[in-house]
């Protein structure tokens, strides 16, 4: 991504939130929420973090969609590798 690194830390932590174990939930939830919260402290409270999440929902997708390309080329290298 770049440039932006408190959007970086928000989409990331939203990634490991939507791919964590259960048991890791409430904790993940907690620390992509500390970083909306400060998002919003930045804004001056004009905005809130589900319109954060809103404006960063493009991004995300497709942060996701390159995350799971990373992930094939990761498990198709290892598979030639081991082959």
């Amino acid at each position: 991504m770049g440039r932006q690194p408190e959007i970086e830390k928000i989409i990331e932590a939203w990634w490991e939130l939507d791919h964590c174990a259960p048991p890791e939930r409430s904790k993940l939830q907690l620390a992509r929420n500390q970083l909306l919260d400060a998002a919003v402290a930045k804004s001056r409270g004009l905005c809130t973090r589900q319109q954060i999440l809103n404006g960063l929902w493009p991004r995300y997708k497709k942060y996701r969609k390159e995350k799971h390309k990373q992930e094939s080329v990761q498990v198709a290298q290892t598979a030639l590798k081991k082959s």
